[in-house]
C-alpha cells in the first residue's frame, strides 16, 4: 500500500508531521479525520487529497499506521461490532432535539464522545441515558459515531446512521446532524397528518355501528308501545343489539388498530412502512422529493471532500430517510466504478426527475458538480415543501369529508328509524 505524508494540528494548535499507510488518499484523510487531527495537507508523491472543512478536536494526537476501509463495515454487509442492543423506541421528537444538540456541540470542535457526555449531563430524563453513555464509551474507545449508533436501531433508523456516517467520512458531521434534526421535524408533521386520518376512519365506522344499535333500541321501544308492554324497552333493545353486533365489531376494529399501530411501528416492519409510503398517492410525491433532496445534499458534500462518485454514491444512498428507496439506490450503486459518471447513473435509475440528471450532467461538463448538486437539493426541497402542503390539504379534506358523511349517515339511520316508528304507532 502507498505511504502518505501529512501535516496536521493537534488540539493545542501544535503542528505535527507523520506518515501512514492507506489504500488511497481518501482513505488516509478519513483515518486522520476520525482521530481528530486538523489536517493542513496530506500527499503521496503528486497525489493530494482535499481536506474536509470539519475536523473534531481530540485531547492528544494519534499516529496511525494501520489502514482502515474507506467504506465502513455496515456498507460491506457486516453488522454492528457488539450486536444490536435493546433500547426504548425513539420518537421523531427525541431524534430532532438529540441531533440538534449534537450538531451544535460538534460544531464547537469537541469530539463525539465529549459531545455525547455533555448531552448526557444535561439530560433530565432517564429514557436514553444508558444508551447515550454506552455510545460515548464506544466513541472514546475509537469507534465512529455512526458505528456506535448502529447498535441501537430502535433509536436511530438506518437512514439516520447513514447520514452520520456520510458526515464523518466527508468531514461535515455537524451539518449532517443538523440536517437529520430538520428531517425528523418535517417527518413528524407527515406522521401527524397520517395518524389523524387513520384515527378518524375507525371513529367513522364506530359511529355507524352505534347508530345501528340506537336504531334497534328505537324499534324495540316502538314495538313495546304498540304491544302495551311496560319497561325499559329502548335500553334493552340497544344493549341486545350492541352486545350481539356493534360491540364485538367495535372491539375487533379497536384491536386491529392497536395491533397495526404498535406492531407496525417495530424495526422489522420499518422497510415495509417506507415501501408503503412510496406507493400511497398522497405521500409518494413528498417521499420521492425528500429522498432526492437528502441524496443530492450528501452527494454534494461528499464531492466537495474529494471522494470519487463511486464512494459518494454508496454513502449517500445509505443517508436517505426511506429504507426502501435506500435499497434501490444502493443496488444501482453496485454497477458503479471509480470512472462512472453520476449523471449517467441518475438517468439509469429512473428514481428521480429527468431534469435533475440534466443539472448534474451540466455540472460535470462545466466542472462545478457540487454547485449542480446543490441546485438539485434545492429543487428537491422545494418540491418536498409543496408536497407537504398538499398532504396537509388532502388530510384536512378527508377528515372533513368523513366527519360530514359520518354525521349524515348516523343522523339518517337514527332519524329514519324514529320516523318509521312514529308512523307505525299512528297506524
Amino acid at each position: 500500500m502507498p505511504q502518505f505524508r501529512y501535516r496536521a494540528l493537534n488540539s493545542q494548535g501544535h503542528e505535527l508531521e507523520g506518515t501512514l499507510t492507506a489504500t488511497d488518499a481518501n482513505a488516509a484523510v478519513t483515518q486522520l479525520s476520525r482521530q481528530g487531527l486538523r489536517l493542513r495537507s496530506i500527499e503521496e508523491g503528486v497525489t493530494v487529497a482535499r481536506v474536509p472543512a470539519y475536523q473534531p478536536a481530540v485531547s492528544a494526537p494519534v499516529h496511525i499506521s494501520v489502514p482502515q476501509q474507506r467504506v465502513p463495515p455496515a456498507v460491506a454487509g457486516k453488522g454492528p461490532r457488539y450486536g444490536v442492543k435493546p433500547s426504548p423506541r425513539g420518537t421523531y421528537n427525541d431524534r430532532q432535539f438529540f441531533f440538534a444538540q449534537l450538531g451544535g456541540l460538534l460544531r464547537s470542535g469537541i469530539s463525539p464522545a465529549d459531545a455525547l457526555n455533555t448531552i448526557l449531563s444535561r439530560s433530565s430524563s432517564g429514557k436514553f441515558q444508558r444508551q447515550v453513555d454506552d455510545m460515548a464509551k464506544m466513541c472514546s474507545e475509537g469507534m465512529s459515531l455512526a458505528e456506535a449508533m448502529e447498535h441501537y436501531p430502535n433509536m436511530f433508523p438506518k437512514g439516520t446512521v447513514g447520514a452520520v456516517r456520510a458526515g464523518e467520512t466527508g468531514g461535515y458531521l455537524p451539518d449532517a446532524c443538523e440536517t437529520v434534526s430538520q428531517q425528523q421535524k418535517e417527518t413528524r408533521r407527515v406522521f401527524f397528518f397520517f395518524m389523524g386520518f387513520a384515527i378518524i376512519l375507525p371513529f367513522f365506522v364506530g359511529g355507524v355501528l352505534l347508530a345501528v344499535s340506537i336504531a334497534a333500541g328505537i324499534n324495540r321501544g316502538i314495538d313495546a308501545i304498540r304491544d302495551g308492554v311496560e319497561g325499559p324497552a329502548v335500553q334493552s333493545g340497544f344493549m341486545d343489539s350492541f352486545y350481539a353486533v356493534s360491540g364485538p365489531l367495535l372491539l375487533i376494529i379497536a384491536a386491529a388498530f392497536a395491533v397495526a399501530y404498535f406492531v407496525g411501528r417495530g424495526v422489522q416492519f420499518r422497510r415495509a412502512r417506507h415501501k408503503l409510503g412510496l406507493s400511497m398517492p398522497p405521500f409518494k410525491g413528498r417521499a420521492v422529493n425528500e429522498n432526492l433532496a437528502h441524496f443530492s445534499y450528501h452527494l454534494g458534500q461528499l464531492a466537495k471532500s474529494g471522494l470519487s462518485p463511486f464512494a459518494s454514491w454508496r454513502l449517500a444512498a445509505q443517508a436517505v430517510p426511506n429504507e426502501a428507496y435506500s435499497v434501490k439506490m444502493f443496488e444501482i450503486g453496485e454497477h458503479l466504478n471509480e470512472k462512472s459518471r453520476l449523471s449517467e447513473m441518475l438517468y439509469k435509475s429512473r428514481l428521480f426527475p429527468r431534469e435533475t440528471a440534466q443539472l448534474v450532467e451540466t455540472g460535470e461538463i462545466t466542472g462545478d458538480l457540487p454547485k449542480a448538486l446543490d441546485q438539485v437539493m434545492e429543487f428537491g426541497r422545494e418540491k418536498e415543501k409543496q408536497a407537504l402542503v398538499y398532504i396537509g390539504f388532502k388530510a384536512g379534506c378527508w377528515t372533513l369529508l368523513l366527519f360530514t358523511v359520518g354525521g349524515m349517515v348516523v343522523f339518517t339511520i337514527v332519524y329514519a328509524t324514529y320516523l318509521r316508528g312514529v308512523f307505525r304507532v299512528l297506524d
